[in-house]
Parts: structure tokens; C-alpha cells; sequence
């Protein structure tokens, strides 16, 4: 794809580039990006990096919890490094992520479904 720059980060310039495409889009959660979780043949992606943020700065606020996060996303960067260490293939790295990746994916989706009911809304973490 190529570089797009565009002199605010309006809608209108993602709308455009996005127009006709169809696929996996990762965003980094700006709201710009946010409606295309509802347009027919795209499939929204958040970036690993931005929530793992969201749990280093709840820290302060519940660092139990916060902390709890942090390590399952350290678990996922440690198999991400052993990649890099290997230097695996991409068909090897996406093997190595089925393998180890994914229970891991599981389990913190398992875990922020029950601290949905068990924290406040406007709460950090």
C-alpha cells in the first residue's frame, strides 16, 4: 500500500484510502478508524501495543489487576522475541503463534470478560 499523508487526522482521509478495501485493518483505537468496524467485509484490529498501554497506566489506580494484565501481555512478548531470536519464516512465526500465542490470547480474553462485571466503567483499568 502506499504512503498516505494527509494534514489532519479527519475521517475523510482514512474514508478515502479505505473506500474499496476489504481485509484485516489494524488501528491504533483513534476514533477516525472506528466505524469501520461495521463496514461489510472488514475486520477491525486493535493494536496489541495500545491496550498493553492502557494497562501500565491503570497501575496507579489498581495495580492488582493492572499488574495481572501486564503479565499475560509479557508472556505474548516473549514468544514474539523467541521468534525474532529464531528468525523463523512467517509460515513458522503464525505456527509458533497457534501454538503458544493463542492460549494465551484466550486466557485474557477469558479474564477481561469477567473483570467486565467487577470494575467501574470510567475506572482505568
Amino acid at each position: 500500500m502506499p504512503f498516505d499523508y494527509r494534514k489532519t487526522r479527519g475521517r475523510e482521509g482514512p474514508d478515502e484510502l479505505f473506500k474499496n478495501f476489504t481485509g484485516y485493518l489494524q488501528t491504533d483505537g483513534y476514533a477516525a478508524y472506528e466505524h469501520f468496524e461495521k463496514q461489510k467485509g472488514i475486520t477491525l484490529l486493535a493494536c496489541m501495543a495500545h491496550a498493553r498501554r492502557k494497562f501500565e497506566h491503570a497501575l496507579d489506580n489498581n495495580p492488582v489487576l493492572a499488574d495481572k494484565a501486564l503479565k499475560m501481555f509479557r508472556e505474548l512478548y516473549k514468544i514474539e522475541e523467541e521468534a525474532r531470536v529464531r528468525n523463523l519464516a512467517q509460515e513458522d512465526i503464525k505456527e509458533l503463534r497457534q501454538k503458544e500465542s493463542k492460549t494465551v490470547l484466550i486466557n485474557l480474553e477469558q479474564w477481561l470478560r469477567e473483570q467486565v462485571s467487577e470494575t467501574l466503567p470510567k475506572s482505568a483499568i
